[in-house]
């Protein structure tokens, strides 16, 4: 059958009407479809049970009309046009003589309308068959990830969602438990100490709106086993931009780590086989430079051999540094700890440094000099990598300050500069190993140090944590570690 101009009219105002005016519920659509086509329109939606229960009255209808999908074909001879697999059907009374081709017109244009109404709107009283929808369609689609997915509500990060993965790694259901629930989920971090509830990622991105991305943490599971699982949350959002909840993966990294430990194995093997010819090149570079001496050889060939020496110690250096990295891996840490003045440490140590600099510009306060219980080379190799950096990334004429203070039975050692500053979204990767701030390459670097810092740090049972307002806001790194008690 053709569709007459007066029909392609009808069909083309109900177009223009739900896409300028653009109604916002299901009795706005029933109102633009009644205009359009110059008819009474009711709209059903269809319940779990299969039964249609009336969203737009008319009048005389009683509220909460239901009826089955046989009486809605029936009642009045009414045409019914059938939408999303029949979870919504719009009725027109009376009868309008659709050909076959409008109703697919019409179907297509109600189709794409209510999709979009969908993602944005529901009525009341289809929150309970389109919320059971959306969420068996969403858990069908994440049991088949690889990786263990939960998602947790605004505003308290109620857990609404798990899959198969992450119960698999959790070896238990996650029940619905809002943030302060889960500390019973064993996530520690990487040091062994259980991980605050308010600081799991979907508490933190629930709270911030950001994303938390490559959190490593440990899972201690109920039958005692560990394994290493890396985290990446991420906000949801509505329609309007709303935070709504977060989303967290968790992906199992122990393969990961045992090929981590097998690099790190030959790491030290390579370096180990290093030393030995490097040993030799310098001590033959400079008995070749007091010979040089001896015999007034040019300045340019002493500067020479001098160049080879200095790049020599950086290679030894740079070993040494890949070694402690391979023994801080394997849980090696050797330290030997003695009782010693802390601030008596950090005092001759900016001392030396200080006067190695054509413009000393370190200031040092001391607050308390306390007891400490640390290794003292290790300590100082830490306590140097710190200022090292604040000299290399900041300008010649900015302040580095120092301050010593004690709080409580802990010390605390804050290094704080004017300089480069430390983007945002490098500040929670900062310690981790080969990492560098994207604004740093211009400076030289390994990406080591505060790796090995920080694992120093930890071996003496402290903590270590850094501050920046931005790039070109300076830093501020601050060291905690026990005072030694008073007996």
């Amino acid at each position: 059958m053709n569709i007459t101009s007066r029909e392609w009219a009808m069909i083309e105002d109900f177009s223009r009407r739900i896409t300028t005016e653009a109604p916002q519920s299901l009795v706005a659509l029933a109102q633009s479809l009644s205009a359009a086509f110059q008819v009474d329109v009711t709209i059903w939606s269809r319940t779990a049970s299969g039964e249609y229960h009336c969203v737009t009255p008319s009048a005389g209808q009683p509220e909460g009309l239901m009826m089955s999908a046989e009486q809605a074909l029936n009642v009045e001879k009414a045409t019914l046009i059938f939408v999303y697999e029949a979870f919504y059907a719009a009725k027109f009374n009376p009868a309008h003589n659709f050909s076959p081709a409008q109703v697919m017109i019409i179907q297509a244009l109600l189709e794409g309308w209510i999709g979009r109404l969908r993602t944005s709107y529901v009525e009341p009283h289809e929150h309970e068959n389109l919320g059971d929808l959306h969420q068996s369609l969403l858990q069908s689609i994440i049991d088949v990830l690889p990786e263990g997915v939960v998602v947790g509500l605004a505003p308290d990060g109620q857990l609404i969602l798990a899959n198969r993965q992450a119960e698999q790694l959790w070896q238990h259901p996650l029940h619905s438990v809002p943030v302060e629930g889960y500390n019973h989920f064993g996530l520690h971090k990487p040091d062994g100490t259980r991980l605050p509830a308010g600081d799991s990622g979907i508490a933190r991105v629930i709270r911030t709106g950001e994303p938390f991305l490559k959190h490593e943490l440990i899972l201690r599971r109920p039958d005692g086993s560990e394994i290493p699982i890396l985290a990446n949350t991420s906000p949801i959002h509505d329609n309007r931009g709303n935070l709504i909840g977060a989303v967290a993966v968790f992906q199992d990294i122990t393969g990961w780590k045992l090929q981590e430990s097998d690099r790190d194995n030959a790491i030290a093997t390579i370096v180990h086989d290093l030393k030995n010819p490097l040993t030799t090149i310098r001590g033959s570079a400079d008995l070749l430079l007091r010979r040089a001496k001896t015999e007034n050889r040019s300045e340019r060939e002493l500067n020479r051999l001098q160049s080879i020496i200095a790049q020599s110690d950086r290679m030894r250096d740079y070993l040494s540094l890949l070694v402690d990295v391979a023994r801080i891996n394997a849980g090696e840490t050797l330290i030997s700890p003695c009782l010693l003045d802390f601030g008596e440490l950090v005092g001759q140590l900016i001392t030396t440094i200080n006067g190695g600099l054509a413009n000393p510009r370190i200031n040092v306060e001391l607050q308390a000099t306390p007891l400490v219980r640390v290794d003292p080379i290790w300590m100082e190799r830490v306590i140097w990598n710190l200022l090292d950096n604040a000299l290399k990334y900041s300008a010649d004429d900015t302040a580095i300050d120092v301050r010593l203070e004690l709080e409580q039975d802990q010390v605390l050692l804050s290094i704080c500069d004017a300089g480069l500053g430390i983007d945002p979204q490098d500040l929670e990767r900062i310690f981790e190993r080969f990492t560098r701030g994207r604004h740093t390459q211009r400076v030289g670097g390994t990406g080591l140090g505060l790796y090995t810092v920080r694992a120093v740090v930890r071996a003496h049972g402290g903590s270590i944590l850094v501050a920046s307002e931005g790039l070109g806001r300076g830093s501020c790194f601050t060291l905690s570690l026990p005072v030694e008690a008073n007996e």
